[in-house]
């Protein structure tokens, strides 16, 4: 891959390019990405998105799981009203089925 088209620059295994390069070279940065390299696309200047290892996304997504398990356990534990959305949806199906 030659690095001097793209636009790019190598900090920490972090590349960055815009969008307009990566249409033409994703291929290429897909390869740095699977390498274990960070690509920061931009858009005048600025990051709009990124391409991340498999590895990298699986473990954002396992985190924000476990912080919102951990958020519905506290709200479960702390109100004596909670209901259940699968137990509220039932109740409002049941009343609607009445009418």
């Amino acid at each position: 891959m030659d690095r001097t088209n793209l636009d790019v620059t190598w900090p920490r295994g972090e590349i960055e390019v815009t969008v307009s390069n990566a249409r033409s070279t994703l291929p290429e940065l897909i390869d740095q990405v699977r390498d274990g390299s960070t690509v920061y696309l931009s858009r005048y200047g600025k990051r709009v998105a990124a391409l991340v290892p498999v590895d990298a996304a699986a473990y954002l997504e396992k985190v924000e799981d476990e912080y919102w398990s951990k958020r519905a356990d506290e709200v479960m534990s702390s109100d004596p009203q909670f209901v259940p959305l699968d137990e509220a949806i039932a109740d409002w199906e049941a009343q609607d089925a009445e009418r």
